[in-house]
């Protein structure tokens, strides 16, 4: 019985100290990664359970484009913003995952921008690693985030987007830290702007000529593929979606590939509002 007992202590104690290895782990992760003012992971995580109607997904051209605020205040529907600066596609679907761990949205809304050639530096580059992580550092790691960073073929650095210590472990060498890494998960950070970001910084720019809609430019380099994934994730989620594609000023094969989104959106009976026609006269 006593030799028992010594095995039972032995077991338990090898279970704290690996308890103890894996918190301390885990802090290390949330401490040292690169903080960002667009850090809708974190933030989205203390809003009120089931209170979002409306998920509003994309790159920069949402989080300056759709003002959630404004759209509470002429409708009464509640949405959010899961913006980060040049997220690339697949880290969208990885952040809605994320998302609706504690909301039940009643429609999605996509900017289709990153399907485009905005998207092209960001394919199996460093910078489109770096952006990955912009988006996906702030979620905490669980076996939704390991199954979804491991079954994405365009994130090239898993070990890397799961650990973000594995990048990130001279800022502490270097006396980086700041507040915010030391208290980036604490307290109640729900975002005021619900994810949007004001700015009265203005650009004056002559209206672009209109391209045909059946002018058409096929997508770089296995998007489309990524982009019908996202659709059909919604789908089978359930989820209502609707692609838009807010206005820009950019060249004819840009336009050219929205017009094709626009052909993509209608072979898989997703509405699509490219808002480049909807100019005000």
């Amino acid at each position: 019985e006593g030799e028992m007992n010594k095995k039972i202590r032995w077991f338990l104690s090898v279970i704290f100290f690996l308890a103890i290895i894996v918190i301390l782990f885990h802090a290390a992760n949330v401490m040292l990664f690169e903080k960002q003012h667009f850090g809708t992971a974190k933030n989205i995580a203390h809003e009120e359970p089931e209170k979002i109607d409306v998920f509003f997904i994309g790159a920069s051209h949402i989080f300056f484009g759709v003002n959630p605020m404004e759209v509470w205040e002429q409708s009464g529907i509640s949405g959010y913003n899961l913006t980060t600066h040049q997220q690339p596609l697949w880290a969208s679907k990885l952040l809605l995952q994320h998302a609706l761990k504690n909301q039940s949205p009643k429609l999605i809304v996509l900017d289709v921008l990153m399907a485009t050639n905005f998207s092209r530096p960001l394919l199996g580059t460093e910078q489109g690693t770096n952006m990955t992580h912009l988006a996906l550092d702030p979620v905490p790691l669980s076996l939704r985030k390991i199954k979804g960073v491991l079954e994405t073929d365009a994130i090239t650095e898993k070990g890397e987007i799961l650990f973000p210590i594995i990048l990130n472990h001279s800022r502490l060498q270097q006396g980086l830290l700041s507040y915010d890494d030391l208290h980036f998960f604490s307290g109640d950070r729900s975002h005021p702007m619900k994810g949007y970001n004001y700015t009265e910084n203005t650009i004056s720019y002559d209206r672009p000529e209109s391209v045909p809609a059946d002018s058409v430019h096929e997508l770089p380099d296995g998007l489309e593929e990524i982009l019908i994934d996202f659709i059909r994730f919604c789908k089978k989620e359930d989820l209502p979606l609707l692609l838009i594609k807010t206005q820009l000023v950019g060249s004819e094969e840009l336009y050219q590939q929205i017009n094709y989104i626009g052909k993509i959106a209608e072979a898989e009976g997703v509405p699509f509002v490219d808002f480049n026609h909807l100019y005000k006269i």
